[in-house]
C-alpha cells in the first residue's frame, strides 16, 4: 500500500489507494479526530466506484453544513443599497431571494451582483450614485434578465 506516513494522513479522512495488483482499498478512521492507528480501517473494493456509496452510507448530511453559519433572505422589494449593507454587515456573500408576490424563492443576490450594479451606474468620484437608492432588488433583477435574453 502505502508507507506509515501516509497511512496516518488518511485516518482523518477517506482515501482511495491503488495496490500494485490494481486492486483498489477505502481508508478511513472510524473515530474522527483520533490520532490512533487501531481504528484505522480497510476495505478491498472491487468496484471503484462502491467508494462513493460507502462514503454516503457513513456520513449524514449534517457532515456537510459548518457549526456555525447564517442564512440571509431578502425579499425582492427591498433596496439595492439596504441590500449591500445588510450582507456586508452580516458577514455573507450571498443571501436566497423571496418574491412575496409568488410565495416563492426566485434567486440568490451575491456580491459578483453589487459589481455589476456598481459598474453600471458609476459614472465618477464625484456624481452621487442616487439612482441606486431608488431601485428595488427585482428592478435591478429584472434588467439583468432582461439584458441577458438579448443575446
Amino acid at each position: 500500500m502505502k508507507n506509515d506516513t501516509d497511512v496516518a494522513k488518511a485516518c482523518t479522512q477517506r482515501r482511495r489507494y491503488s495496490s500494485m495488483s490494481g486492486e483498489k482499498f477505502m481508508v478511513w478512521d472510524s473515530h474522527e479526530g483520533s490520532d490512533s492507528l487501531s481504528n484505522l480501517h480497510v476495505e478491498a473494493l472491487s468496484d471503484p466506484d462502491q467508494s462513493y456509496c460507502i462514503f454516503l452510507k457513513r456520513h449524514t448530511c449534517y457532515d456537510l453544513i459548518p457549526l456555525s453559519a447564517k442564512l440571509v433572505v431578502f425579499d425582492m422589494t427591498l433596496n439595492v443599497k439596504k441590500a449591500f449593507f445588510a450582507l456586508v454587515y452580516n458577514g455573507v456573500r450571498v443571501a436566497i431571494l423571496w418574491d412575496s408576490d409568488e410565495q416563492r424563492h426566485v434567486g440568490m443576490l451575491t456580491i459578483t451582483d453589487f459589481i455589476r450594479i456598481l459598474h453600471q451606474y458609476y459614472r465618477s468620484p464625484n456624481s452621487p450614485m442616487t439612482e441606486l437608492e431608488d431601485h428595488q432588488i427585482k428592478t435591478w433583477r429584472g434588467k439583468r434578465l432582461h439584458c441577458c435574453r438579448r443575446y
